[in-house]
């Protein structure tokens, strides 16, 4: 006896399942180039996540979330203006990704238990939610602050340009958990998991689309060295107040 087709007719494509492969070992490849020829190892995280989006699905956009918010870290801390972040920067990154594999533990461990997994991929769409609203006050505060100061962002950082490219792959990525969310709380009779479409617009092509603008990524000069604890600016003013 043939086992249950959770697509009720509408038969899985072989052929979208491996083009969607070979688009993301592209674009893995890409990530590798761009991380040897740049010397710029932080998107080792981005390729493993490439590499798991073709074994290990549950894991990729783990490692992705990861990514954003250890680039996020690293523009502020090049920046010049880490006092200006809502959380100490020190603590960024590891808060938000404890807080991501937080959230893939308690869907593991209530893998049997519906209200479980929801709140776990309800409180992935929450952690990504409050990692945006801490990006936008820093990029508002460092807006308003910068033209006051001598010591401005670099321009090789590309700061706002980047921040931009932040704010695309959250909205993204926070669109592929709500629609895990969704899909999950239909059941296995459910209209998204019956139609295979929507696997592919919301969850595969967002993560392609995610991976593709972190390319962008290496042309910031992040290496720039800034104290991590405060705000190494001079304020104009202050400056010639003694003259």
């Amino acid at each position: 006896m043939s086992s249950e087709n959770l697509y009720h007719g509408d038969i899985p494509s072989s052929e979208a399942a491996i083009t969607g492969a070979i688009i993301f070992l592209l674009l893995t490849a890409l990530q590798l180039w761009r991380i040897i020829t740049m010397r710029k190892w932080f998107g080792l995280a981005i390729v493993v996540g490439g590499l798991f989006k073709t074994l290990l699905i549950l894991l990729a956009p783990i490692l992705c979330a990861a990514s954003i918010y250890m680039f996020l870290g690293r523009l502020i801390c090049a920046s010049g203006h880490a006092c200006l972040s809502v959380i100490r920067i020190n603590w960024l990154t590891k808060i938000f990704v404890r807080g991501d594999i937080l959230c893939f533990l308690v869907q593991t461990v209530g893998a049997a238990k519906f209200d479980i997994i929801l709140a776990g991929l309800g409180l992935q769409v929450g952690v990504f939610c409050v990692f945006a609203l801490c990006a936008g006050v820093f990029h508002v505060r460092v807006s308003v602050s910068a033209p006051r100061f001598v010591n401005k962002v670099p321009t090789g950082l590309h700061l706002y340009a980047m921040l931009s490219s932040v704010y695309v792959c959250s909205l993204l990525a926070t669109v592929r958990n709500v629609y895990q969310v969704v899909e999950y709380s239909q059941g296995n009779h459910g209209y998204l998991i019956t139609h295979e479409w929507s696997t592919y617009a919301l969850d595969v092509i967002l993560m392609a689309v995610i991976t593709a603008i972190t390319l962008f990524w290496y042309v910031a000069d992040t290496e720039s060295k800034q104290e991590a604890g405060g705000c190494p600016l001079v304020d104009q003013g202050a400056g010639t107040s003694g003259d």
